[in-house]
């Protein structure tokens, strides 16, 4: 069975707590990292140089109006669970 660890959002935390990763998470069970962040011009991160895949989405004001346009159903969904 293969594992993917997916980061979503922003890179936060540094390199030290990006090697804690790799060594308790990504190499004990062999996963792949693929990271979803908003675009930028820096990808002189490790995360860049360890990720199998790379999503990069325009940054948005508001990122409701994202996960409305896109994930409607489940945001509410959960932003109900969560928010209310």
């Amino acid at each position: 069975m293969k594992t993917l660890v997916i980061l979503l959002g922003s890179a936060r935390g540094g390199e030290q707590t990006w090697k804690t990763m790799y060594h308790y998470l990504l190499e004990p069970y062999s996963a792949e990292l693929a990271l979803c962040f908003g675009k930028t011009k820096e990808h002189n991160l490790s995360l860049y140089d360890r990720a199998k895949y790379i999503w990069e989405l325009e940054e948005y004001q508001a990122w409701s109006a994202y996960y409305q346009n896109y994930v409607q159903d489940i945001f509410y969904e959960y932003s109900m669970y969560y928010f209310s």
